[in-house]
């Protein structure tokens, strides 16, 4: 499998990439990645934004809301649950 970071202008040394879970790719892993696998790129090199994990839900109403931020109900766009 070839990547080609080039074509999205990025910096093939700065690049970094992972998988779903936040895990960081290096290229002797990248036999290991299906087609239907999700995957997310760092163009500058950043670590992982967990954030980015929000774009497979489908946001709903505000169940509470805390010191410590804000409870939303999710749905998973895939399953649903």
């Amino acid at each position: 499998m070839r990547i080609s970071i080039k074509k999205f202008g990025g910096n093939i040394n700065k690049a970094k990439l992972y998988n779903k879970s936040g895990v960081l790719l290096f290229e002797e892993d990248f036999n290991l990645i299906a087609p239907s696998d999700v995957l997310y790129i760092a163009l500058e090199g950043e670590n992982f934004n967990y954030c980015a994990i929000l774009d497979d839900y489908d946001l709903g109403r505000v169940l509470g809301i805390g010191g410590f931020g804000k409870v939303i109900l999710g749905k998973h766009k895939e399953n649903r649950s």
